[in-house]
């Protein structure tokens, strides 16, 4: 009864509510398929509309909790983003220069580390994507996407 009265809202983190949610399935004995069933109907609306939303991930409670926590991470740092740009700091500020890059294509002018801090040249991450490395001149290369977070996994 505990496990299905457990739900997920915005102001507790995914990583806070697995926690809750592995203990008291572990609790239940439910197998996999019935904690899918469980944490379907437990999630905030957002968040499972945008995993059903997602063509990429498995109807399986592994894919469903990875997805659910990247989702979760995404959401809460663009949130602290928009709360930087709404205290009338400048976005980024403290968080530029060598070592972050600053993507032209992004509206709200997101931030994100480049793993080439510090070296010249050419990096080619995981993704096979190609940008150059070191200071931040205020240039930025547009990678093609349609402004959809970039999924890691």
């Amino acid at each position: 009864m505990k496990l299905h009265a457990l739900k997920k809202n915005d102001k507790q983190s995914a990583d806070e509510y697995f926690a809750e949610f592995d203990q008291l399935a572990t609790l239940a004995g439910f197998n996999d398929e019935a904690l899918l069933n469980v944490l379907q109907q437990n999630l905030d609306r957002p968040t499972f509309d945008a995993i059903v939303a997602a063509p990429q991930v498995d109807r399986t409670l592994t894919a469903w909790r990875d997805y659910t926590k990247r989702y979760d991470r995404n959401k809460r740092a663009n949130e602290r983003s928009e709360g930087e740009i709404q205290s009338g700091r400048k976005f980024g500020e403290g968080r530029s220069g060598p070592g972050w890059i600053r993507p032209s294509n992004m509206a709200g002018g997101q931030v994100y580390p480049n793993q080439g801090t510090g070296m010249t040249g050419t990096n080619t991450n995981t993704g096979g994507q190609t940008g150059i490395m070191g200071s931040n001149t205020g240039s930025a290369h547009t990678f093609p996407g349609q402004g959809q977070p970039m999924d890691l996994g």
